[in-house]
């Protein structure tokens, strides 16, 4: 029997990493600390898991869809349009 091949998924060691604008993930970052929020409860105010806001913030992820971005905004106490203008929605 043939080994599988499998898919070799580049990690930020490897020299052609490259994360995402971490603009977004380090506004998003700030705001949730000034607010006194930790990952788990944006997470959970937002409906979605802490380790996904975790890849947002360090750029190891895209910033969310626009709804997110919007719901991220709200929760934050920010201009939903800011939120958005930063990550390059509109």
């Amino acid at each position: 029997m043939a080994p599988r091949k499998t898919q070799s998924k580049l990690s930020n060691r490897d020299p052609r990493y490259r994360p995402f604008d971490l603009s977004f993930g380090r506004e998003l970052r700030e705001l949730r600390l000034k607010s006194g929020m930790t990952q788990r409860k944006l997470a959970d105010l937002l409906g979605t898991h802490q380790g996904y806001l975790n890849k947002v913030e360090v750029g190891t992820l895209p910033p969310p869809s626009g709804p997110v971005i919007a719901a991220m905004a709200r929760v934050l106490g920010v201009q939903p349009e800011e939120f958005l203008a930063l990550a390059g929605k509109i």
